[in-house]
């Protein structure tokens, strides 16, 4: 598997050009548990704030109100429809595949835990997302990710694009692992969790990653020895 590919298995196919996900809302609860883990990792390590990059309509990060104070980053219709349902939190326009900086001031960044739920894999180019956590966590206590594992969603004679066409590819836990590795985040964990709510397989990926080893093992009980 080589660094240009991602870390993807040989002969796999990437979509060129993903649809733009339109948060419209579903019956269907999809990464039920993201939110939940991210809420328990804050408590751990003692922030006091949740950033959601690529909060949709945000709906999932309100819940999490007012118990942190809730900050959401999207762009398009998404941030828009954000803004109308739940005006009492901070909503934020950026495209997280643009190499510009998150819009995100230091005093935000401290004290705060990002989530990334199902993003990485509607990016042309992942690393821009990546590079962007990296050097929030100079500041913030922590990032919380999740995407699909494709071995386990789609088989693992799938070679892609996605079925999703607004997914451009996807990785299996083991190449997500040697990503996060290539792009520098050295005190990371990696699992799994639902992809929804109304099935218990665990067929998404995710990975808490931190700025040093004693809040990973604070936010992971222990779990990274």
């Amino acid at each position: 598997m080589s660094p240009d590919r991602y870390f993807i298995k040989d002969g796999y196919r990437s979509r060129a050009e993903p649809e733009y996900f339109e948060d419209s809302g579903s019956a269907i609860a999809y990464q039920p548990d993201v939110y939940v883990e991210a809420g328990r990792v804050a408590e751990r390590i003692g922030a006091r704030r949740i950033i959601d990059l690529g909060c949709g309509s945000g709906t999932k990060l309100v819940e999490l109100h007012p118990r942190f104070e809730v900050i959401g980053i999207d762009y398009g219709p998404n941030v828009r429809a954000a803004r109308e349902r739940h005006p009492f939190a901070t909503w934020l326009e950026h495209d997280l595949g643009t190499g510009c900086a998150l819009p995100l001031e230091a005093a935000q960044l401290e004290g705060s835990v990002l989530v990334c739920a199902d993003v990485i894999e509607h990016l042309v180019r992942p690393e821009t997302l990546l590079r962007k956590l990296r050097a929030a966590l100079a500041r913030a206590e922590g990032v919380v990710l999740s995407t699909p594992e494709r071995d386990l969603t789609r088989g693992p004679d799938h070679f892609g694009p996605p079925p999703n066409a607004c997914h451009v590819r996807e990785w299996t836990i083991g190449e997500l692992a040697a990503l996060l590795a290539a792009e520098g985040f050295d005190h990371r964990w990696l699992g799994l969790t639902r992809s929804w709510d109304q099935t218990p397989h665990l067929h998404t990926i995710l990975a808490f990653l931190f700025p040093d080893g004693a809040r990973l093992c604070a936010a992971t009980g222990g779990l990274c020895v």
